[in-house]
């Protein structure tokens, strides 16, 4: 268990939400903001950005995690590392009681989009196999239970950062 101050934040959300984009967005502007990437031994999707350190499995092995989980046929590991700064994890809600037995002060912002917006968005990136309404729906529902802050990506782009900035900011 790590006793970090001020508490880790942890991005949840569904595939296709903007997460991924909101923290790479807010972290490289903020330097009381340390991103902490995933390991994942899924392929890298065309244009995606470095939301994770995509290794193949040999080097997953090898690697020293705080925690794993298998989910949607790859492997994904938090990897052990020193705070220099306030820890931000990108996370999706079925791993936060694993998250929360690392990091139990940890704050919870959930970014979510309308079920519409992220099929759109999940057919654009070829991403066909993860559109579920009711498993997206319930993964939302899911996250609103356990999160300290919410914010919806349905818009414009800069519009909804400000929104992100000001849940990461209210979440202390």
């Amino acid at each position: 268990m790590l006793e970090i101050t001020p508490s880790p934040l942890v991005v949840i959300g569904p595939s296709g939400a903007g997460k991924s984009t909101l923290v790479l967005g807010l972290a490289g502007r903020r330097a009381d903001i340390q991103f902490v990437p995933t390991w994942t031994t899924r392929p890298r999707r065309d244009g995606e950005s470095d939301g994770h350190v995509f290794v193949d499995e040999q080097t997953f092995d090898t690697g020293t995690f705080l925690g794993t989980v298998e989910v949607f046929g790859a492997r994904y590991g938090l990897p052990e590392f020193t705070p220099q700064a306030r820890p931000l994890l990108l996370l999706r809600v079925f791993v936060l009681n694993m998250a929360f037995q690392v990091f139990p002060n940890a704050r919870v912002i959930q970014v979510e989009a309308p079920i519409d917006v992220l099929s759109q968005r999940l057919r654009q990136r070829g991403s066909v196999e993860r559109i579920d309404g009711q498993a997206l729906s319930a993964e939302i529902e899911a996250g609103r239970r356990v999160a300290h802050a919410v914010v919806v990506s349905d818009g414009a782009l800069d519009e909804t950062m400000r929104r992100f900035e000001q849940a990461v900011n209210s979440v202390t």
